[in-house]
């Protein structure tokens, strides 16, 4: 899609009837997007929502990043737990490792919503998970965020990868919303509850939260505009 028919594309979603015909697919081998100092790389609080459909769940890949450094960086990917494979949140802070997984093993070509925030509490389709420390520590303690992530370099968020652009993931991603704070049971539920076409915007509780969005109407751009992804490689986009 040209850059032109992308911005008439970005344009239409924030003045006309709600649509939702694409999500977009990586690969798992050379695929992804990313966005350098994106506007919320330095928050101390929020809460990222996605819809994540997994043609093949495999541990170590990377659905989601933001990061300086490959050990000063947070990430959503798969992992196992108990003999289960099961999504997990991971801090890379300063090279310490603290992550939680759920207990929600994912199947194959299932559509997840998942969500999670700086309240330590992941939901997958509005139920909250009971989650699991890993290496000795709570994920979230003190309610951290991002704005843990320190150093000079260039802070990086990348869909499909971690923050070096490996550990690539087979998965379609939808609907991707970065909410300025953790969201509560009532929030997360109201985030699932309309499905794959649903405008979160019209949610009054959510939109007072809502920073920017996602939507791969054929394109990476965000709501706001100023957060759109750059790709490498060449996704492809199909039915959410």
């Amino acid at each position: 899609m040209s850059l032109q028919r992308s911005i008439i594309s970005a344009s239409r979603r924030r003045t006309s009837a709600w649509v939702d015909n694409y999500a977009i697919r990586f690969n798992g081998t050379s695929q992804s997007a990313s966005k350098n100092t994106p506007t919320f790389g330095t928050d101390n609080a929020g809460a990222l929502a996605l819809d994540i459909t997994l043609p093949s769940p495999t541990i170590g890949n990377v659905l989601l990043s933001l990061g300086k450094t490959n050990t000063r960086q947070w990430t959503l990917s798969l992992n196992s737990s108990g003999g289960n494979t099961c999504f997990e949140v991971t801090a890379y802070v300063g090279g310490a490792l603290s992550a939680i997984c759920t207990t929600t093993p994912p199947t194959a070509g299932t559509r997840y919503r998942v969500v999670f925030g700086n309240d330590s509490k992941i939901y997958v389709n509005a139920v909250e998970q009971a989650v699991t420390p890993r290496a000795g520590a709570s994920l979230l303690s003190g309610n951290k965020w991002f704005d843990d992530i320190t150093g000079a370099e260039t802070i990086v968020f990348r869909l499909a990868a971690s923050r070096s652009n490996a550990a690539f993931a087979n998965v379609r991603i939808n609907n991707l919303v970065y909410y300025s704070s953790a969201l509560t049971p009532a929030e997360a539920l109201a985030d699932h509850n309309g499905g794959v076409s649903f405008d979160r915007r019209s949610d009054p509780a959510l939109l007072a939260k809502f920073v920017d969005a996602w939507y791969f109407e054929g394109d990476t751009l965000s709501y706001s505009g100023n957060n759109n992804l750059t790709m490498y490689g060449t996704p492809t986009y199909e039915a959410p």
